[in-house]
């Protein structure tokens, strides 16, 4: 299938894993609590962030704009 929507001969891909290794395994979290205090689950790092205002708009005419 690979080598079909690629446009390449099959051999491209024979070192290919053949499991699901795009799926990493990591720490299982600790559950839940039953009742937690309003607000509480929202803590923790929030390591993936991109921050929109930070980049410079391009400005046009009629306003600017920020592509992400």
């Amino acid at each position: 299938m690979l080598a079909r929507n690629f446009g390449l001969t099959a051999s491209t891909f024979k070192n290919f894993p053949k499991s699901e290794v795009y799926i990493a395994k990591g720490p299982v979290p600790q559950p839940l609590p039953d009742n937690p205090k309003p607000g509480s689950l929202n803590e923790g790092a929030l390591t993936h962030r991109y921050r929109l205002l930070a980049q410079a708009p391009t400005a046009f005419p009629g306003g600017t704009m920020r592509i992400a």
